[in-house]
């Protein structure tokens, strides 16, 4: 039985089942189509109150498709291969999909008329190029067994292409506002699920395609709903839009020439590393700080959300910004800390699991980094007091001088130390910056720092450099053990008080009570 099994899918001793599983999904793909067809036909007359002679025109769109299109969709296979036959096919299916799903807030036949259209000029071509490709997907003497087991898939979609069409249909209401939905929810699922085969099929090539797809759908699917909320017009003269308008366009000008300048810092230490060290430096470089912005950047995305909204709530009592700076401070410590530790100790084992044990030449540049992330933390909360004040020309400036000793800290670091150069000048530069911020704000909204967040940022930096320094000066396994119990003490320290200002115990009693119901 195997003999037979290998006989049907091996070729020159190459094995052909995976390319032949992804085309018998195709035909399972369109069977689905053309089964849901006739119910999509019955909503379009209950939805957009069509005679019968009107919805007739589906069938016509879709199957005039294949009419018109498979002799130019057999011109393409016959110039640029089966390969890029299918993709094409794939590309045009999923975009009809997902148009329709975008327009659907229209509610206009002709388009859907369009789209259907599109759809079938891919299913056409689909049809075209996956036919004959079965057959060459292993020895021709089983062509035939191979192109009848695909076509299986196609009339067993046949049957529950309706069924699914009928769920989806049958479970929605027709009220307005909603009854859309069910035309929109099938053309989405298709859309997601032809972009797998791209994927594919054409591997790094499919990516673009994909995320033009993608976007392009998310583009019309934000359209459709936020047509859905009614917001009331206000009329805004002239004077008005100037008084109230300026500082606001002031604000985000600075601020999004602030975010080029970053950018443009980076990309110059790029080039510098590049010129001096070679490329793969630069993915070294790239790859370290990836994981310290993906994992420890998310805390400071996820915080902000909620941060500045408070802060600009207090931005006017200079007292009540003090509070809640501090309050931020010690929240984003006394979270972070506990993580910078875990790097610190176990960074050669978080390499190896993400990348692998050519990347661990990065370790040293995250060590000097991940130290510095304290001092980012404490920095980043009382960073948003210019903000919140709306004292944008100072933000700006702020973080002008910032770039401009960053990125002499980070050429000489690199000249003199390599990568972990470049981490020992992140960690330099943060600690200049957090106290540039802190007399900064001091001076100008009098700010100071309470005794609670002086013993926390004290504690956190002491445990953290305690892990630090056994990474760098013991040895196996001793390094591990001193670092673990660091981490520990770290940990159980954030927990006591954090407990303290969340009641973090409160939180856990009453999830466990929900659980338990």
């Amino acid at each position: 039985m195997n003999n037979k099994r290998s006989s049907l899918f091996i070729k020159d001793g190459i094995n052909y089942l995976g390319p032949f599983a992804a085309i018998s999904a195709l035909f399972f793909l369109w069977g689905i189509a053309h089964g849901m067809l006739d119910t999509l036909d019955k909503n379009f007359q209950m939805m957009l109150h069509l005679k019968k002679w009107q919805s007739s025109f589906i069938q016509f769109s879709l199957y005039g498709a294949y009419f018109g299109m498979a002799i130019p969709a057999g011109m393409f296979i016959k110039k640029y291969g089966y390969k890029k036959g299918i993709i094409f096919g794939l590309s045009l299916f999923a975009a009809g999909a997902l148009i329709a799903a975008g327009t659907a807030s229209f509610e206009s036949f002709i388009l859907f008329l369009i789209c259907l259209l599109i759809i079938g000029a891919g299913l056409a071509t689909l049809e075209t190029a996956a036919n004959p490709y079965t057959t060459k997907l292993g020895p021709p003497q089983t062509a035939e067994r191979r192109i009848n087991f695909s076509q299986s898939f196609n009339g067993l979609a046949w049957m529950i292409g309706p069924l699914i069409a009928l769920y989806i249909y049958g479970n929605q209401s027709h009220v307005e506002g909603q009854k859309m939905i069910s035309i929109i929810l099938p053309f989405a699922i298709i859309g997601l699920v032809v972009s797998v085969p791209i994927y594919y099929f054409w591997r790094e090539e499919g990516i673009v395609p994909t995320i033009i797809i993608t976007s392009v759908c998310m583009l019309l699917l934000s359209w459709f709903f936020s047509s859905k909320i009614k917001l009331q017009k206000e009329a805004v003269t002239i004077s008005v839009l100037r008084t109230e308008g300026r500082e606001m366009l002031t604000m985000g000008f600075l601020l999004s020439f602030s975010s080029l300048i970053t950018l443009g810092v980076a990309y110059l230490v790029r080039i510098y590393i590049s010129r001096n060290g070679g490329i793969e430096q630069v993915g070294l470089y790239n790859s370290g700080f990836a994981i310290i912005t993906s994992y420890v950047g998310l805390i400071f995305t996820a915080m902000a959300t909620d941060y500045y909204p408070r802060l600009s709530a207090v931005s006017t009592n200079n007292q009540e910004l003090k509070k809640a700076i501090n309050q931020q401070g010690e929240i984003a410590v006394l979270i972070i800390s506990p993580i910078i530790s875990i790097f610190l100790v176990y960074i050669n084992f978080i390499v190896v699991i993400l990348y692998s044990s050519r990347f661990t030449g990065v370790n040293g540049m995250i060590h000097w980094a991940a130290l510095g992330m304290i001092f980012k933390a404490a920095a980043w909360s009382v960073g948003f007091i210019l903000l919140a004040k709306s004292a944008s020309k100072v933000y700006f400036w702020n973080e002008l001088i910032n770039n401009t000793y960053m990125l002499v800290f980070n050429l000489v670091g690199y000249k003199y130390g390599g990568l972990n150069g470049i981490g020992l000048s992140f960690f330099v530069g943060y600690f200049i910056y957090f106290f540039q911020v802190f007399f900064l704000a001091k001076s100008k909204y009098e700010f100071g720092f309470y005794k609670e967040f002086v013993i926390i940022m004290v504690t956190q930096l002491t445990l953290n450099m305690c892990c630090f320094l056994s990474v760098i000066f013991l040895h196996h396994p001793y390094n591990y053990l001193s670092g673990t119990f660091f981490i520990a003490l770290s940990l159980a320290f954030s927990i006591r008080e954090l407990n303290k200002r969340l009641a973090l115990k409160a939180i856990f009693q009453q999830l466990k009570q929900k659980l338990n119901k």
